[in-house]
């Protein structure tokens, strides 16, 4: 079953759920090229993305492979500066990925941690209320 991306109505926030197990490293490349060219259109000055993993089984080769693809493999724009980034998940593993998504070798990026899908999306959509205010 390949990644299913949703676009959150009316807010900039984009949620990439992941299936139980990855199939392929395409998948994750045709995810990520979907939600960079939505996000690319987007002229808000901050836009979440949320990495929901939280049925997502993997093993650590899985792990780094994706961590590659995620890092390495994105089209040409998926580095917007305007993203923040969150992961869900109760896996040792995944918040390790998202932890090592802070080292320059995988991005740079500062990935928040969350247990539920719907702490990060309740996050998300205060900090952009946050930012609307300031």
């Amino acid at each position: 079953m390949p990644i299913k991306v949703e676009f959150i109505e009316d807010m900039p926030i984009t949620v990439y759920h992941y299936p139980e197990k990855l199939e392929s490293n395409q998948d994750l490349r045709d995810a990520l090229a979907l939600a960079t060219d939505h996000n690319r259109n987007l002229p808000d000055p901050v836009i979440w993305v949320i990495h929901n993993t939280s049925k997502l089984n993997l093993d650590f080769g899985t792990l780094v492979s994706s961590l590659v693809t995620l890092t390495k493999e994105g089209p040409e724009g998926f580095d917007d500066p305007r993203l923040r980034v969150a992961a869900v998940s109760g896996n040792e593993l995944v918040k390790l990925a998202a932890r090592s998504a802070s080292q320059r070798q995988y991005g740079g990026w500062q990935v928040m941690i969350f247990d539920t899908y719907e702490e990060a999306l309740a996050h998300a959509r205060e900090d952009l209320a946050r930012q609307k205010e300031a």
